[in-house]
């Protein structure tokens, strides 16, 4: 049974989503009237009730904590920006948001690579600034991409674009949990 659900790119999302009839549950979302914003969380009924805090910001980042036979748990959903400057800023923000968990989950469109393996075509993955951003937060905090431990020489790609007639493909959609909490998922 399904019992928290993560949506990204949920541009002018209501709050009238049929899809809460089926869950039995409710949505926490944040949006902005634009095209280029959104991210959400459909939260069953059961799971509602043990929610402590809730936080968002920009119409990318939602964050929610609740507690479970006596775990606590952290799950933030993110949308980066594109632009270098931006995503560096949005990745010191989304670092600050981190409150300790004994679960912690952060998981998204971060708009960039991670590793070299992540990426295939005409372009490379780069350690710019905006990789510097997500790696010092990843650092800070303790988390690792759980997809890429278990899958570490893997190539899998959720962007596909055709780019001056070659295909551009990256994994720019990840899933990071804390060190101490890979063995749950």
């Amino acid at each position: 049974m399904i019992e928290i659900m993560i949506l990204l790119h949920c541009k002018k999302l209501t709050g009238k989503i049929s899809l809460l009839n089926i869950i039995n549950g409710q949505i926490y979302y944040n949006n902005v009237d634009t095209f280029s914003k959104g991210v959400a969380f459909f939260i069953r009924n059961n799971i509602k009730s043990s929610i402590e805090y809730v936080s968002s910001f920009d119409g990318r980042f939602l964050h929610i904590t609740f507690k479970e036979n006596d775990f606590k748990y952290d799950i933030i959903n993110i949308y980066a920006p594109n632009s270098v400057k931006e995503k560096v800023l949005f990745f010191k923000k989304v670092s600050d948001q981190i409150k300790s968990a004994t679960i912690f989950i952060i998981l998204g469109d971060f708009n960039n690579t991670l590793a070299e393996i992540d990426r295939c075509g005409k372009t490379s993955h780069t350690f710019d600034q905006r990789f510097k951003a997500i790696v010092e937060m990843m650092s800070k905090h303790n988390v690792i991409d759980i997809w890429r431990k278990r899958n570490d020489r893997t190539k899998t790609f959720s962007r596909k674009i055709i780019k001056e007639g070659v295909l551009v493909q990256s994994r720019i959609d990840y899933i990071l949990v804390s060190r101490t909490s890979d063995v749950y998922v």
